[in-house]
């Protein structure tokens, strides 16, 4: 990918047994392009989306390391209710250690998005 190429957005199919599986629908765009930047945070390529977000890999510029960044959609910023839900989220994935659960390494607010840092 080249930076500020629009990158394809996962989409959620289920199989025959009901299991959610992964494709990628080549006509649905994710909000981010590769390249952009969210605080000191990098966008290096899509990783899925879902009901609450999109979920980016990333490449942390300060600390150089890669992570994983979920990016509320705008329209649910604005939602009282969707914002309540991300920052129990937020606050519970703090709490938690566990090598099969996400760590937290912090929040990212602007003006138009919220994101988790993981």
């Amino acid at each position: 990918m080249v930076a500020g190429q629009v990158m394809e957005r996962p989409t959620r199919q289920t199989n025959r047994t009901g299991n959610v599986t992964a494709s990628y629908n080549p006509d649905a765009k994710m909000a981010l392009s590769l390249g952009t930047r969210i605080g000191p945070y990098e966008i290096l390529s899509p990783l899925g989306a879902g009901g609450m977000g999109e979920v980016y890999r990333a490449r942390d510029t300060i600390l150089g390391r890669d992570v994983a960044i979920k990016v509320l959609p705008e329209a649910f910023a604005r939602d009282a209710e969707r914002m309540a839900r991300f920052e129990r989220e937020a606050k519970v994935l703090a709490s938690l250690n566990h090598p099969n659960i996400a760590s937290i390494y912090g929040v990212e607010i602007s003006d138009n998005s919220r994101a988790l840092i993981m």
